[in-house]
């Protein structure tokens, strides 16, 4: 039986390095042959693995755009307890931004978000999900049903490694990046963290789906989520104007499109349907708002945050709505109760007239209290 195993591992390992090396891996599954080859090359006795795994593995230690996906996080962490003792010193920089983009408060990863999906009321568990929570103990309402990725639960070693205390949870902090040439900046505060990324191209049709140039996330036993995706402005640009105020501007390039009743959602804010959620315009219920009027939010009976449009370039004729209906990333949007369910409340600034190139500006600002 045992010569079995190591003759099936080492057929494996055979086999990823040939294919690598004829169609290079993508970046986390190279991380996990790195891993392969130094944990199957030690366990085989194989200098040679060690010595070309030690190589590979120092080589995709750089930042990659695959850390802005805990899809992707989740292949990186398995690697990391494959080779306990090499992994801090050669991956710091993983490190800090592993600690950094965990709320674990909120349980959720808080980074860019380019890659995540909602589940019905919540962000959707990936096994990065899973593996934080059971490095920190924590126990939260979200984990408590039982999902497909329990099953990889076997894949968790407890505890993995005495450098996960660089892992701490500091109040407040903020950090900042660029993905893809587009900046963005996190913000974490006592009751709630926010992150927010620039827009400068398209991300495609698959893409646009999941890339949200702001998401505010707060919530005790229950993780709330607000957050802007979709719309028709061709870019986006933010900017912190004080420490609890945050601007962005919307540029539109054309004119609108007054024939399809979804092109002329130009900028749409989505918030997960709950009735923790409260939402009124100028101190008063309504399901329409104009330019100029402030909309306000509160969550879990407290004051969240306000926020303001205006036309600040351009000519037109616009009116806010607020609605039920599902945002971009929905997950059950691909699956048959498409249209049978809304799981989330939408903002969003139509297009009444609008003439040539145009800028809205809104500017959101958080509750001190």
């Amino acid at each position: 039986m045992k010569f079995d195993l190591e003759n099936s591992l080492s057929r494996l390992i055979d086999y990823g390095k040939t294919v690598h090396q004829k169609n290079p891996f993508p970046y986390s599954i190279a991380v996990r042959l790195a891993a392969g080859l130094m944990a199957v090359g030690k366990l085989l006795n194989r200098q040679d693995w060690q010595e070309e795994g030690i190589d590979l593995w120092k080589q995709l230690a750089r930042p990659s755009i695959s850390w802005y996906a805990t899809t992707y996080l989740s292949d990186l962490l398995i690697s990391h307890q494959m080779v306990v003792g090499q992994e801090i010193k050669d991956w710091e920089l993983f490190w800090t931004y592993l600690k950094q983009t965990w709320n674990s408060q909120l349980c959720c990863y808080t980074g860019p978000h380019v890659r995540e999906w909602q589940n019905k009321d919540e962000p959707l568990n990936y096994f990065y999900n899973l593996i934080m929570k059971c490095w920190f103990s924590l126990e939260f309402p979200r984990f408590k049903s039982h999902e497909i990725i329990h099953l990889e639960a076997v894949l968790i070693h407890s505890p993995f490694s005495e450098d996960l205390k660089l892992i701490q949870n500091d109040s407040f902090y903020q950090l900042d990046g660029v993905y893809k040439g587009q900046k963005w900046l996190l913000n974490k505060a006592y009751e709630h963290t926010w992150v927010a990324l620039e827009k400068k191209v398209s991300a495609g049709l698959m893409g646009e789906k999941t890339f949200t140039p702001f998401c505010f996330f707060t919530g005790q036993n229950f993780l709330h989520t607000f957050v802007c995706q979709g719309g028709r402005f061709s870019q986006l640009e933010f900017k912190m104007l004080s420490s609890h105020s945050l601007e962005f501007l919307f540029h539109f390039n054309d004119a609108g499109d007054k024939e399809d009743r979804d092109k002329t959602r130009d900028i749409c804010f989505y918030w997960n349907d709950h009735a923790e959620w409260q939402v009124r315009v100028n101190n008063q219920q309504s399901n329409t708002f104009e330019l100029g009027q402030t909309i306000q939010w509160s969550c879990q009976s407290r004051p969240a945050f306000t926020m303001v449009f205006e036309l600040l370039e351009g000519k037109g004729q616009f009116l806010g709505h607020l609605a039920k209906g599902n945002r971009p990333s929905q997950f059950k949007l691909i699956s048959e109760e498409k249209h049978c369910q809304a799981y989330d409340r939408i903002l969003f600034i139509r297009t009444i007239r609008r003439t040539g190139p145009s800028t809205l500006r809104a500017v959101l600002h958080f509750s001190q209290s």
